[in-house]
């Protein structure tokens, strides 16, 4: 990988999209057997019945190409970017969701695609590949990256009826 070229390393940019948000919502990043990092930082006082909101943007440094995303209390929706260096090299993006009440959309220049609804079983969503002796049951969502990002738009179910999650857990692999 560093055939004279300076090696390359993956980022996680996070974008908070709601405009409020419940003060206890977080999110945690783990990356390889490093220490979870937690984003948690209000960006404005709490001043209306204990909601708040959060800085416009972080940016973790992965320092593994496998780790997890995990949403505490989720509520609105917020923007993950994966990004590999500054490139533009390509680079497929496994993903497991852990719990279901998140929609999970591709963002594209031309849009966003549905992809998970958040509602129904893993298991009958037509992009879900199943588990093989090669490939680990973690890896049940592909995504390709362009131009060395890959934006997925987390969204939490807003139907009547259906009970918030208490946390979200987004399991990713990142390969070259």
């Amino acid at each position: 990988m560093s055939r004279g070229r300076r090696v390359s390393t993956f980022t996680l940019d996070l974008n908070y999209l709601s405009s409020l948000w419940p003060a206890e919502s977080k999110f945690l990043v783990r990356s390889g057997d490093g220490p979870p990092v937690s984003l948690d930082k209000t960006a404005r006082k709490e001043d209306f019945d204990g909601i708040g909101g959060f800085e416009p943007c972080d940016t973790v440094r992965l320092n593994a190409d496998r780790g997890y995303l995990l949403w505490v209390n989720p509520r609105g929706s917020v923007q993950v970017k994966f990004k590999y260096g500054r490139t533009g090299d390509d680079f497929k993006c496994f993903v497991n969701p852990e719990h279901k009440g998140v929609k999970v959309y591709e963002v594209r220049s031309f849009g966003r695609e549905l992809i998970i609804d958040g509602k129904l079983p893993f298991e009958e969503n037509p992009r879900y590949m199943k588990k093989s002796a090669v490939r680990p049951r973690e890896n049940n969502f592909e995504f390709q990256s362009k131009n060395g990002e890959l934006n997925l738009l987390l969204e939490v179910v807003q139907d009547d009826g259906f009970q918030l999650p208490p946390a979200f857990k987004l399991n990713y692999v990142l390969t070259l």
